[in-house]
């Protein structure tokens, strides 16, 4: 369900995607040098598992699971392509913090894989994460949030995977459409970490896992992308402000 693009034998999937059992062990920890925050995994409460039934002649696959994290108490953003073959009059559940919430799909930008959804009934418990004010540098320590396992290895716990920035501003062409301004990282990034957030050693987040590269077999190939936090927030202000154009678009 996820779009592919070959180049020279390099296939660059949007989510990181066929999970072999090497990567996904070696990606269930973040080492000190790494720059693995000390505070445990439970408490990144704004790191949303999200459950989207999909269309699939399998019975074991009939549910996509991706990332997601809030933007307010009750908006959250993931990548558009988390709900690539929805089905539509089916309900759609996200997870915080051990605790499942109804939520709606708010909207979606195909062009830049932003999602908007929000919580239809509560609010995200505990606190949000914080949002970087400003733009990463090459070699700043990185950790990416998700849920990379499938549930029979980690029951919906998450993940952290530790890395660098490599480069800022990279552009990449995918299935027509040129993503620009992204940031390169070598955190390893797995299937489910679709639309997780990439924070700073300091915990703020800088950026939305959007694209990874994988080999013809799905082998990881050191290298994903992330859209910066600051183009994030402001496309989906804009899908908020589409969506009721009546009322506020701003996030909280």
């Amino acid at each position: 369900m996820h779009r592919t693009a070959k180049s020279n034998q390099l296939t660059v999937a949007k989510g990181a995607f066929l999970l072999l059992a090497l990567i996904a062990i070696s990606g269930c920890a973040v080492s000190p040098s790494a720059g693995s925050a000390t505070a445990p995994i439970s408490q990144t409460v704004s790191a949303v598992r999200l459950e989207v039934p999909v269309e699939s002649d399998s019975l074991l696959d009939r549910t996509s699971v991706g990332t997601g994290f809030m933007l307010s108490s009750t908006v959250g953003v993931t990548a558009a392509h988390v709900f690539n073959g929805r089905l539509v009059n089916q309900p759609l559940q996200a997870e915080i913090a051990g605790k499942s919430f109804a939520i709606e799909l708010v909207g979606q930008d195909l062009s830049s894989d932003v999602a908007v959804f929000r919580l239809t009934q509560s609010e995200a418990p505990g606190p949000l994460l914080n949002h970087a004010r400003r733009i990463p540098e090459a070699g700043e320590q990185v950790l990416v949030a998700g849920f990379p396992l499938p549930d029979v290895f980690l029951d919906h716990q998450p993940s952290l995977t530790g890395g660098i920035v490599s480069a800022i501003d990279r552009s990449i062409d995918l299935d027509g459409e040129r993503h620009d301004g992204l940031i390169q990282l070598d955190a390893v990034a797995s299937y489910g970490n679709s639309g997780g957030p990439v924070m700073n050693a300091g915990r703020q987040v800088i950026g939305m896992l959007v694209l990874a590269a994988s080999g013809p077999q799905g082998e990881w190939r050191g290298a994903a992308f992330a859209l910066p936090i600051e183009r994030v927030a402001a496309i989906a202000d804009n899908i908020l402000g589409r969506a009721d154009p009546g009322g506020r678009a701003a996030l909280d």
